[in-house]
């Protein structure tokens, strides 16, 4: 469970991000858009109303999450989206007012970025951070005990990647 009442511990969670940057969220029931400064950390994506804020207005678990390209079919260029790979519900919380969370009831979270470099490079680190998610580490774990893999929990997909940094902040 994620706390978002203590701002300390709230600065705290942001800390050392796997990736950071401005994209655009579409609404779930009203299907407009929105600039969301976001933040992946620790397997969840969090997204705020601005970069100085210490507080998400929401959040989505990145287990079980399948991340794909959507292309121009919704009206926008360099759009993406998280659908669950197990159930038919993305795992997410909605902050209301600071405090109050919300479960989410959306079958997929659509983002656009600026271009196509960040697009990519979007996609790449969240698809890195659901490897790194610990049901996943689990699985591939206890399905592979005899055998080195590439997504074990020895992992460190951040130290190989192209981008050869531990933090990307996208402007």
């Amino acid at each position: 469970e994620i706390k978002t009442s203590n701002e300390s511990h709230a600065l705290e969670i942001f800390i050392n991000p796997h990736i950071q940057g401005w994209l655009n969220k579409r609404g779930g029931r009203v299907k407009t858009w929105h600039k969301r400064w976001c933040v992946i950390k620790d397997g969840i994506l969090y997204y705020f109303k601005d970069a100085e804020d210490n507080k998400p207005v929401g959040f989505v678990k990145l287990e079980n999450i399948g991340v794909r390209e959507i292309g121009e079919s919704i009206g926008k260029k360099f759009t993406f989206g998280l659908f669950p790979l197990v159930g038919e519900i993305v795992e997410s919380k909605k902050i209301i007012d600071g405090k109050e969370e919300k479960e989410g009831n959306h079958n997929i979270f659509i983002f656009h970025a600026n271009s196509d470099d960040e697009l990519r490079l979007w996609i790449f680190k969240l698809r890195s951070a659901v490897f790194q998610t610990p049901v996943f580490q689990e699985l591939t774990v206890s399905k592979n005990r005899d055998k080195p893999s590439l997504y074990s929990n020895s992992a460190n997909f951040d130290s190989d990647d192209e981008f050869n940094t531990p933090t990307t902040k996208v402007q």
